[in-house]
């Protein structure tokens, strides 16, 4: 189960400096204050030695399907701050399967690092370190958590609370998601018909409730 913070460094302070800015700007829409203080409540085991807290700034993004989809889940989201040492990745979804919360990260981490930088990702580019990590089961939709009645919603497949568990109560019912489209890592390559086409990750900013 993939309940964990990432701390995301790159191994250069520029770049880290670039991709505070870049998630401030890019990624203009706070998690709902509601949500924010049932998150801030959030018991964290940590997985170094020092102690972690909530962040106060996040950011709710949604990620792209395929990066889920060896998990069969759809629209995932995770939460994202930024500070003066880097990012800060949560991945939450009790449903996600061992070894995916890294999986996620990794991606995020590089479509960052190509829109500051134009290049792809190394390794030895970026540390990815589990920070800290939790055992309760929250709902994906107002971070409250399930205390052992925890549903799995049949269309996107990730986990919610008594109160949302109906794809009607949580957005998945909704032909169009209220939102904005972010644009990571977009290139242009062309056809062999010569026409130049453009290929784009999209990351969804969604605005809950």
């Amino acid at each position: 189960m993939s309940r964990r913070a990432y701390k995301v460094k790159y191994t250069k302070a520029q770049v880290n400096e670039k991709a505070r800015k870049l998630a401030t700007r890019k990624l203009p829409v706070r998690v709902p204050t509601p949500k924010q203080k049932a998150l801030s409540k959030l018991h964290w085991l940590p997985v170094q030695n020092e102690e972690f807290t909530t962040p106060e700034d996040l950011r709710e993004v949604e990620v792209p399907d395929e990066w889920t989809a060896e998990d069969g889940t759809r629209k995932e989201k995770v939460l994202v701050s930024a500070d003066k040492e880097g990012l800060t990745v949560i991945v939450s979804d009790a449903n996600l399967k061992e070894g995916s919360c890294e999986r996620i990260v990794r991606n995020f981490a590089g479509l960052v690092y190509k829109e500051v930088t134009g290049e792809e990702l190394r390794e030895d580019e970026v540390d990815l370190s589990p920070f800290a990590m939790f055992r309760h089961t929250i709902c994906e939709f107002c971070g409250e958590q399930t205390e052992g009645n925890s549903f799995t919603c049949p269309v996107c497949k990730r986990c919610f609370c008594y109160d949302h568990r109906s794809p009607e109560s949580h957005g998945c019912n909704r032909e169009k998601s209220r939102g904005e489209t972010v644009e990571f890592g977009s290139k242009a390559s062309r056809s062999d018909s010569g026409k130049e086409r453009r290929t784009t990750v999209a990351i969804r900013k969604i605005f809950c409730g």
